[in-house]
């Protein structure tokens, strides 16, 4: 009776330690799949949001710019021009980085005369407002990329804590003035860009993030048929444009200031483009936290790097920057292949670390309405 109660029990444990071990199973499986499934929609979720923020700066950015490029005056007091200035971004005290600036005059709105003091309430109607002077005068507007330390070197000489961006970053700048405002520095002087800078109070940082800004040009011969493709033929596209006929761009500084093939002159009177596409790239705050990063040193010659992180390497054809040069991924994995010296930068030496920035890039064209009126005149 002692045997058969003793087996019978024994039985009985040996059942519940197996239920209790499938049990044990299942728990495990379902948490697994949950803790997947969590990660899974936050993954998504942090993609929606990146591709959010940066919709949202691009729409942003290139409404603003393109939205005053369709406002551009003519006549004689007209003007454009679009250059390029290299500057040192990554601290090696070796200028190699080529970024724009975009420099013209627009008719002004009311919310310009408004923003800038200019306009009076009538007390008797205080729904609408007149114009000092009763016309609309001339806005003269220039848009510059700049390193992110410009805000502290000029205000004080040093790096400044709390400046726009981080250090290797670049900043959109934007400033303005009446055209006939004798007492502020037009930014077609020769000397407003000092050293590349503007003077102190004569620009406002719009935003930080910026890997790259390019406007390109499409002049009367360009065929835009077989897309935007630039060159030295009146048949294609320039990345830099001077109105009054190209004495102002300085192509020995880099080769992106090279005019525009087809120019010319009419009449004595500015020329614009007919056309001006915008490509924007901007990295967001989630993209910086997301980079996959050199882990041995590169020299110039290499076109192969060893990257840490591989998984967050953008896919074949994309270009990426590593600090003042960018480089085409051929092939990504641990041991990437890459095309360098791309968007006119030099090869440069790369340090253990060196990140590897990319943004999303994002296009958008603007039609010059002056041209159209030129030509037809």
């Amino acid at each position: 009776m002692i045997g058969r109660w003793t087996s019978g029990h024994a039985a009985r444990r040996g059942l519940t330690l197996i239920e209790l071990v499938l049990a044990l199973g299942l728990f495990a499986l379902l948490s697994l799949m949950v803790v997947q499934l969590l990660d899974s929609t936050m993954r998504v979720w942090g993609r929606a949001e990146a591709q959010r923020y940066a919709i949202g700066t691009h729409s942003t950015l290139s409404s603003q710019i393109l939205d005053e490029l369709d406002q551009l005056a003519g006549g004689e007091r007209g003007d454009l021009l679009i250059d390029w200035e290299i500057f040192d971004t990554d601290g090696d005290l070796i200028a190699t980085r080529p970024l724009p600036r975009l420099r013209f005059v627009r008719r002004a709105t009311a919310a310009d005369m408004n923003r800038l003091g200019q306009r009076e309430i009538d007390p008797n109607d205080p729904t609408t407002a007149r114009l000092r002077g009763g016309e609309l005068p001339l806005l003269e507007v220039v848009y510059c990329v700049l390193p992110s330390e410009i805000e502290g070197l000029l205000e004080t000489g040093e790096l400044a804590e709390g400046m726009p961006g981080a250090p290797g970053d670049v900043v959109l700048w934007r400033g303005e003035r009446l055209l006939d405002d004798a007492s502020r520095p037009s930014a077609f002087d020769d000397d407003f860009f000092l050293n590349g800078f503007p003077p102190t109070g004569s620009a406002e940082p719009v935003h930080d993030g910026i890997l790259w800004v390019e406007l390109l040009c499409a002049g009367r011969g360009t065929r835009l048929d077989r897309g935007w493709r630039v060159g030295t033929t009146p048949q294609d596209a320039a990345r830099a444009w001077d109105a009054h006929g190209g004495g102002r761009l300085d192509t020995a500084l880099h080769p992106f200031n090279a005019p525009y093939m087809g120019q010319g002159t009419y009449r004595g009177e500015p020329l614009f483009p007919r056309r001006v596409r915008l490509v924007l790239e901007v990295e967001g705050p989630s993209d910086a936290k997301r980079r996959a990063a050199l882990a041995e040193p590169l020299t110039p010659e290499a076109i192969e790097m060893v990257v840490r992180d591989p998984q967050l390497l953008p896919p074949a054809g994309t270009l990426v920057l590593m600090g003042e040069e960018w480089v085409k991924i051929s092939q990504p994995g641990t041991r990437t292949r890459i095309e360098r010296a791309q968007r006119g930068t030099a090869p440069r030496p790369h340090r253990v670390g060196t990140p590897l920035q990319y943004g999303r890039r994002f296009e958008r064209e603007v039609r010059i309405p002056l041209f159209r009126e030129d030509w037809r005149s």
